[in-house]
């Protein structure tokens, strides 16, 4: 392998390393927001490394074959921590701002349709209703009224068998 394919798949690895970073980052934001139970957790992370693996692999696969050598995993480490250490602080402060406006436009939508389309419906519908539970009260107090049931008497009940 020559110099420039090792220092193209150096680079490469640098920048999956920078790119897992940023998908942690990203995962640790929705984690902080959604606060899921320990087995959600644990599902989260498995298919977090599923993904990671799936990167690298793809990196590696495009850069030089798949072949696995000290810089690529140098070059991965280093990546990380240069991501880290340089720009974690911007980008996990970016994805907080965007989840916290994502959150806050779910949350106008459903109060926007909930106002101008569901309760529009619920009182329609509950406007429709109001005269046929009306006439169903008072059906009912004048059947009560005319149909009296007759007392129970217990000597005049049939013997089990």
């Amino acid at each position: 392998m020559e110099l420039s394919e090792q220092t193209l798949t150096f680079v490469v690895s640098i920048a999956i390393g920078a790119l897992l970073g940023t998908l942690f980052d990203f995962y640790r934001v929705v984690y902080g927001r959604v606060k899921p139970r320990a087995v959600f957790t644990s599902l989260g992370d498995f298919i977090y490394w599923i993904a990671a693996t799936v990167i690298i692999f793809a990196g590696l696969v495009a850069s030089n074959w798949g072949e696995l050598r000290a810089y690529v995993f140098i070059g991965l480490l280093g990546g990380a921590i240069i991501y880290f250490r340089l720009l974690s602080r911007y980008v996990t402060a970016v994805f907080i701002r965007v989840m916290t406006m994502l959150i806050w436009t779910v949350g106008w939508t459903g109060r926007t349709l909930n106002l101008v389309f569901f309760k529009p419906i619920v009182w329609l519908l509950t406007s429709f209703m109001k005269p046929l539970i009306f006439t169903k009260r008072k059906t009912a107090a004048w059947c009560r009224m005319r149909f009296i049931r007759p007392p129970e008497d217990e000597d005049n009940i049939p013997p089990k068998l």
